[in-house]
């Protein structure tokens, strides 16, 4: 090659220490390349991603209408978490009326979440683990304030013990094998 065309190639680059050319030369060894080829091949890669890359303004409008967007979503997911929580409230007041009246007849529908808190709560050697009134009211998701429901769970409880399902202790409800 003739030495007028390797100059007409030619560009000087002229790093900030004799130790970052020294750092430069060590990374285009480590990918087998000289150091005109490792940054031709830098400089080629950089160029084609911005080709293909969207321009700072539109990455900063697109960031933008998607805050917005991210916040919408975050309203409309608090609204509906809102309305789930009544909803929920208002399920565990329908389900609890056959246990608040006295004179109601005909078939009980019993909480399914009590009997597999009830069911399921065992200690390491597999025994049954007694769960007291608070943790029952947690595990369901009853809030305090929600009387009829904690009289309602209160009944089935006593319902279950008296067909023998299950026992009071001191430590709470305990399913009985």
């Amino acid at each position: 090659m003739k030495y007028a065309d390797r100059m007409s190639r030619r560009v000087d680059v002229y790093l900030p220490t004799p130790g970052e050319k020294d750092r430069w030369k060590q990374l285009a060894a480590d990918r087998g390349m000289t150091l005109s080829k490792w940054v031709v091949a830098l400089v080629e890669e950089t160029l084609e991603e911005d080709a293909t890359s969207t321009s700072k303004p539109e990455l900063i409008k697109e960031l933008r209408e998607l805050k917005e967007e991210l916040a919408g979503v975050r309203e409309k997911n608090r609204q509906l978490d809102i309305l789930v929580g009544q909803l929920e409230t208002e399920l565990r007041s329908y389900r609890a009326q056959p246990f608040l009246g006295q004179e109601y007849q005909g078939v009980r529908g019993f909480s399914r979440e009590l009997v597999e808190v009830l069911r399921e709560t065992r200690r390491s050697d597999g025994r049954p683990k007694p769960v007291s009134d608070e943790d029952i009211v947690r595990y369901l998701g009853v809030k305090l304030g929600e009387t009829e429901a904690i009289r309602a769970l209160s009944r089935q409880l006593d319902i279950l013990e008296s067909y023998g399902l299950v026992e009071s202790t001191p430590k709470g409800w305990k399913w009985r094998d």
